[in-house]
C-alpha cells in the first residue's frame, strides 16, 4: 500500500514539471527604446485623432448588412414557418429531432 502510494505521489510531481507554459521569457529582458510616458502620450494622440481603433469590451464598429430590416425579418418568419428556425436552435444531442409544427418564440415583429 506505501509502496503504491510512493509510485502515485513520485508520478504526479514528475508530470507536473513538465507543465510549465512553453513561451519564453526572452521579451523580459529586452529594453524597451522608448519611456512609458512616451508610449502613454502617443496612445493619447492616437485616441484623438482616430488612428486608435479600439476592438475590446464596450466598443464595437457599427457593421452594414445588406438587407434590409424588413428583408431580415421575412427571412426570420420564413424560416419559422418551414420549421429550419426550430431545427437549428433543436438540442444537438438529437440530429434526427423533426418539428412538426413551425415554433414561436417571443411576440416581438
Amino acid at each position: 500500500m506505501i509502496r503504491t502510494t510512493l509510485i502515485a505521489v513520485t508520478l504526479m510531481t514528475g508530470a507536473t514539471a513538465f507543465a510549465q507554459e512553453a513561451t519564453s521569457d526572452a521579451w523580459m529582458n529586452v529594453t524597451s527604446a522608448k519611456s512609458a510616458a512616451e508610449v502613454r502620450a502617443e496612445a493619447v494622440q492616437a485616441r484623438l485623432d482616430g488612428s486608435l481603433r479600439v476592438y475590446g469590451v464596450g466598443y464595437i464598429e457599427s457593421l452594414r448588412g445588406a438587407l434590409t430590416r424588413a428583408e431580415v425579418r421575412a427571412a426570420l418568419e420564413s424560416a419559422r414557418e418551414s420549421g429550419e428556425f426550430a431545427r437549428l436552435n433543436a438540442e444537438a444531442s438529437d440530429p434526427a429531432a423533426t418539428v412538426s409544427a413551425p415554433v414561436r418564440l417571443g411576440a416581438h415583429q
